[in-house]
């Protein structure tokens, strides 16, 4: 054994690393370091003063640091170690290095050669490794070689990492922000070698972090529709933020609010953002809809109008398709579509009247030689497209002069066989008859009804007798001496003016006039013959005065023309000007008289005329009025307090516009009257909402209320609400900032994990700064309740830990309560509690090294009682402290190691009592036998059993058993010296066993030489 042996096998706890125990296993600072001496109690439970490796001058000080490792090399903790006070040799220091690196096999890794010898000319290697590698070599085999050529020769290093630490959970339920820190670290951590960490470390980071991984992706795909929503373009489709606003309107999962759960809540930043989104987002959708809505008042043609309402039916249709939208955007946009509808209707009509009138003028354009059957047909044409044009539009009053012009032309065709009629009655000679019949026959195809068809051939008939059977005047009458009757001449040109009278539109009054005047000035040629002057002139008169009579009826037709227009007065008085001033003279009174009858009429129907036009236009101005004021009737535009005000006014002023108001008085009313319930709604929802807040003790239900309040702002914007909407906003702010603080403070309370941080959530009770105290003070009051309860529970805690410890028996009972007062540990720490939490801890540290004490040696001989005795004794006496209760423990002990003592002692008196009883009762056979043979060999087996048994009992005899021993061993003795091979026995068994085996052997030779002599 080297002379250092016995420093070797001194106490671990001397050497700095070969200490074991569990605070020095806690402890991060490398080998050879002060810090990893046992901390105090106070020490090594304070978070505010952590052991930090700060090495003096006589440690190792050749370290290279960093933030995460350092680096020691063992030739300098060999040196430490083998000098005094340690003086540890090579096998000590190797055993204790293993022991430690195997205690901190995960801080630590090796830095030198694979092997500790090598060939000649083999480069060596160094290689820095984990343990678990170099527990495969065979480094540690030879302890001498280890040191001497692995750590001094070839300079080795022991390389200590930071450990790992689990970082620690945030309470639950955390914020967004929190738990991804606490993702993060959990990923940083699990990163790390397997070897760094511990296993049961590790399986609890992967539960925490594949559980806070689906709470954060649950909050992520609830928040994904409002980044979704903040990156849409402005201005954004319909269609769009039509697809984004319901994946706004998703319902958070349900946050578990037990602290031993895990569970995220979204940060405040993504709960305003969500807020932001929903109404940005409506607001939006609001304003495309509006301004889809309001295209409708300004569609230019049906094509446009095709396309417009294309667009809102699929806009109505996404916007019906979506959930949770405001039900006045549908509305609004049905209203469109009725105006658009109406509008198309419109167009449609008029395109209808445009082709009506259309096929009305073109049926109405007849040939100049137009027959009863054109005149017919153009009618049928003309009548079921004229009842299709409303009497109030334009065209009506074009179809109505269309229809009169077509009129008048047939009513002149018919005329004309009224005049032929005249004609031929007035017709005397052949010649006359024949003009008329070529006039006729070239006339008569344009009539094809069969009366007037009938007329004609009974004209002709008439005329052909009169050509057949010429009158005796004009049989009688002298011919023209050069051939030609200049009489009939006359009478002829005459009948071709009336015919041209009859022929000329009446449009052509002047040249009607003049060609009347014309026949009026026809004079007979002078002629000696009276007879035939008076029969021509009779004639002659005649035409003139069918002439006059045709000219008053074309003058009549003037006069009888109805008008229905200004610009028929116009044209009419035109007409009627122009005819009188074509009859000055005073043989055209009647003619005159009548056109100043029709003028004054005329006159007077277009003061009627322009009175209806002028009521017509007020009629149209109130109906253009009322229909402005229809509009507001239900119209879902006016979404707002400003628009209602503005159509309030509007139709007030309207009303004043009216002519003739009293028609639609009630009408009026009664859409003033839902303007104003709509007025009053917007403003009880203002009272709805103070009445809400003034209600509201739910936080989700307040940001429900933040988002009604934020998504109604459009309503008040510009009114005269406006101020008490805004003056709203603040205390809805200011009550979700009360409730969002004070829904952390009540989580903190639940999550409340150690004394502390009751005081800390004390502390801010006490700094808290609500909006409307009063309204907070019963929730602080609960939170104070729940804090208060929480710290009892800590304190109960601790109590019944106390009873626990007074209550151990055993190391497992130990084990167990050690073990609860490490996870309690952080409960207490730093708080007024921690000292005697502490002193519990070191109390229950003690006891469980008391009762492995107590099972190292078990107490059932006197020598392992007095042993156990002396060691709970020097326990006791190395004690720093000793609290009361720990003084009660060890005094029991103490007591229990003494009565078990007692007992076994006792066992042991009792044991040698009888023993000596056993003795002298065979002791007492000697007396009663009379053979010597027989009383040597029991007293030799006397002696015998007493020289075997006399150790195990000589302590635990009384004076008077000793005694009676002795008188037993006399009395042996007594007869063993009565026979001598039985004293030479005795002396023989009384030498050492060498004396006895050198006897032996002399006595074999002796015994030898003794038998030849008796032999000689």
């Amino acid at each position: 054994m080297p002379a250092n042996s016995s420093r070797a096998n001194s106490p671990p706890t001397a050497c700095p690393i070969g200490r074991t125990r569990r605070s020095s296993i806690k402890s991060s600072a490398p080998p050879g370091d002060s810090s990893t001496r046992p901390p105090t109690a106070t020490a090594s439970r304070s978070p505010s003063k952590k052991q930090s490796a700060t090495p003096g001058p006589n440690s190792p000080a050749s370290l290279t640091s960093t933030a995460r490792q350092k680096t020691i090399p063992l030739a300098r903790l060999w040196q430490r170690l083998s000098s005094p006070p340690y003086g540890y040799n090579e096998y000590t220091f190797t055993v204790l290095l293993a022991a430690w690196l195997a205690d901190r096999h995960r801080e630590v890794a090796l830095k030198g050669p694979p092997q500790i010898k090598f060939r000649r000319g083999e480069k060596v290697t160094i290689a820095t490794q984990a343990l678990p590698v170099w527990a495969k070599t065979d480094i540690l085999g030879k302890p001498v070689d280890f040191v001497r050529t692995w750590i001094l020769a070839h300079k080795a290093s022991l390389i200590r990492r930071q450990r790992p630490v689990l970082p620690p959970s945030p309470p639950f339920p955390a914020s967004f922000p929190e738990a991804e820190a606490y993702h993060d670290a959990l990923n940083r951590f699990l990163a790390r070698e397997p070897s760094e960490t511990e296993t049961s470390e590790r399986l609890d980071a992967e539960a925490n972090r594949d559980a806070i991984a689906a709470e954060l992706n649950k909050i992520r795909q609830w928040f994904k529709p409002v980044e979704k929503a903040e990156a849409l373009p402005d201005p954004a489709p319909l269609a769009n933020l039509l697809a984004v606003y319901p994946t706004l309107q998703a319902q958070l999962p349900p946050i578990e609010m037990r602290a031993e759960v895990v569970s995220v809540r979204p940060s405040p930043e993504q709960r305003d953002r969500q807020t932001t989104a929903q109404t940005s987002v409506l607001n939006r959708i609001r304003n495309s809809i509006d301004q889809l809505s309001e295209r409708s008042d300004s569609l230019p043609d049906l094509d446009a109008c095709n396309a417009y309402l294309r667009d809102l039916q699929v806009a109505l249709e996404q916007v019906t398709a979506t959930a949770s939208l405001p039900d006045d955007l549908a509305t609004s946009l049905n209203y469109a579509q009725q105006v658009a509808q109406r509008c198309r209707q419109g167009f449609r009509q008029a395109e209808q009247i445009e082709q009506d009138l259309t096929q009305i003028r073109q049926a109405a354009q007849l040939p100049n030689y137009f027959t009863q059957q054109d005149y017919a047909k153009a009618c049928q044409q003309i009548d079921p497209l004229s009842a299709k044009i409303p009497a109030d539009s334009p065209a009506a009053s074009e179809v109505q002069k269309i229809r009169q012009d077509l009129d008048l032309n047939h009513r002149e065709l018919l005329d004309q066989v009224d005049a032929w009629e005249s004609q031929a009655d007035s017709a005397t000679s052949t010649e006359q008859a024949l003009e008329l019949v070529k006039v006729i026959t070239t006339q008569s195809r344009r009539y094809t009804e069969p009366s007037y068809g009938d007329r004609l051939k009974q004209l002709q008939a008439k005329l052909d007798k009169t050509i057949v059977n010429p009158t005796d005047g004009d049989r009688d009458r002298e011919p023209p001496p050069s051939g030609i009757n200049p009489f009939l001449e006359v009478l002829n040109i005459a009948q071709q003016k009336i015919q041209r009278i009859r022929d000329l539109p009446f449009g052509k009054m002047p040249e009607i006039f003049k060609v009347y005047q014309e026949l009026a000035d026809l004079d007979l040629p002078e002629t000696d013959n009276t007879e035939l002057a008076n029969s021509y002139g009779e004639k002659l008169q005649a035409k003139q005065t069918e002439g006059r009579s045709l000219l008053a009826q074309r003058f009549g037709q003037i006069c009888d023309r109805t008008v229905s227009s200004l610009n028929d007065c116009n044209t009419q008085q035109q007409r009627l000007n122009s005819a009188r001033d074509l009859v000055n003279d005073d043989d055209f009174a009647d003619l005159r008289d009548q056109l100043e009858r029709t003028l004054a009429d005329l006159a007077a129907r277009r003061e009627e005329i322009e009175r209806q036009i002028e009521q017509g236009k007020r009629d149209a101005a109130d109906k253009q009025t009322m229909q402005a004021i229809r509009a507001y009737k239900a119209s879902k535009k006016l979404n707002t307090l400003q628009l209602c005000d503005d159509a309030l006014a509007d139709i007030e002023q309207r009303r004043a516009q009216l002519h003739n108001p009293d028609p639609y008085q009630k009408e009026i009313a009664a859409i003033q009257q839902d303007l104003q319930t709509k007025i009053a709604g917007y403003q009880r929802q203002l009272q709805d909402w103070r009445d809400r807040l003034a209600q509201v003790t739910a936080l989700d239900a307040l940001t429900q209320l933040q988002l009604d309040y934020n998504g109604k702002a459009y309503i008040f914007q510009g009114s005269s609400q406006l101020e008490a909407y805004q003056t709203l906003g603040d205390p809805i702010r200011h009550r979700l900032a009360d409730l969002n603080t004070l829904a952390d403070l009540a989580t903190r309370s639940r999550q409340c994990r150690s004394i502390v941080q009751c005081q800390e959530i004390r502390d801010l009770l006490e700094q808290v700064s609500l909006h409307d105290c009063d309204r907070g003070q019963a929730a602080l009051a609960e939170i104070r309740q729940k804090l208060a309860d929480t710290q009892q529970t800590f304190e109960q805690a601790l109590i019944q830990f106390e009873q626990e410890l007074d209550q151990v028996s055993d190391t497992r009972s130990a084990k167990n309560l050690q073990k609860k007062l490490l996870k309690r540990e952080d409960v207490y720490k730093d708080s007024p509690l921690a000292e005697r939490f502490q002193t519990l801890s070191a109390d229950a540290e003690r006891v469980l090294d008391l009762y492995q004490l107590l099972d190292s040696t078990a107490p059932t001989t006197l020598e392992k009682c007095q042993e156990l005795r002396d060691r709970l004794t020097r326990w006791h006496k190395n004690l720093p402290d000793c609290s009361p209760d720990l003084e009660d423990i060890y005094t029991a002990k103490l007591k229990e190691i003494d009565t078990t003592n007692q007992q076994l002692y006792e066992q042991k008196r009792q044991a040698a009592d009888a023993w000596i009883k056993t003795l002298g009762q065979e002791a007492s056979r000697i007396y009663r036998t009379s053979n010597d043979h027989e009383k040597l060999a029991i007293a030799i087996e006397l002696l015998k059993t007493i020289h075997q048994q006399q150790s195990q009992h000589q302590d635990y005899l009384t004076t008077e058993l000793r005694g009676t021993l002795e008188r037993v061993i006399d009395l042996c003795q007594d007869e063993q010296a009565k026979d001598k091979a039985s004293q030479i026995r005795l002396l023989f068994q009384q030498l050492h066993r060498v004396q006895r085996e050198e006897l032996y052997t002399e006595l074999k030779q002796y015994l030898g030489k003794t038998t030849e002599v008796a032999d000689g």
